[in-house]
């Protein structure tokens, strides 16, 4: 598949349509509920200006019958916290937990951490096919990384948002999430 980039695309669709087209073909990870880095492809991510920063974005399934807030708005029973220093090292004891547990390294469900208004949540989500982390830092391939501004980044997952709400159909749509670091490094 080519990369995407701003001048392959805009000249036929918009981006979130060729997201949208993308996505039929992409399967969402299975969002699984609250406990009882890698390097993006480059057919992974979408270019739309000079470098500003790469905004990792994974398809989560949800419930058809969840009707969500705004386009950022969390799965039902999603814990969140005030701090994203508190989310962080939550998600890292988390993952640090699904890596210990795990008998080749190979883990099936990881946490990534989203900012959901001035709060900050952990979704666990069930991993397509088995997964080996570098540390609990680390994250999965997302289904696109957008390489731009953190108004774009917003304005086109919230227009994917708005679309899969409105093609969903079955028991459960899909919903595109930004994840943010866990790295102690970048919680500084």
């Amino acid at each position: 598949m080519d990369a995407l980039n701003a001048s392959c695309v805009c000249d036929t669709l918009s981006p979130v349509e060729t997201l949208f087209q993308r996505s039929t073909d992409w399967q969402a990870l299975e969002a699984v509920a609250a406990p009882p880095f890698g390097n993006p492809s480059p057919d992974h991510v979408l270019r739309l200006e000079a470098k500003r920063h790469n905004w990792n974005v994974y398809l989560i399934n949800v419930p058809h019958h969840w009707q969500p807030n705004c386009w950022r708005s969390t799965p039902p029973n999603t814990q969140t916290y005030k701090q994203a220093k508190t989310a962080a090292e939550i998600a890292a004891i988390l993952n640090r937990e699904q890596i210990a547990n795990s008998k080749d390294g190979y883990v099936c469900h990881w946490y990534i951490r989203v900012k959901i208004g001035g709060k900050y949540a952990n979704l666990s989500v069930a991993l397509n096919t088995p997964w080996k982390p570098r540390n609990e830092y680390d994250l999965p391939e997302p289904f696109i990384t957008i390489d731009g501004s953190r108004e774009q980044c917003k304005q086109i997952v919230g227009e994917l948002n708005n679309r899969f709400d409105q093609c969903a159909t079955g028991e459960t749509r899909k919903r595109a999430y930004i994840a943010r670091s866990i790295s102690p490094s970048d919680m500084q």
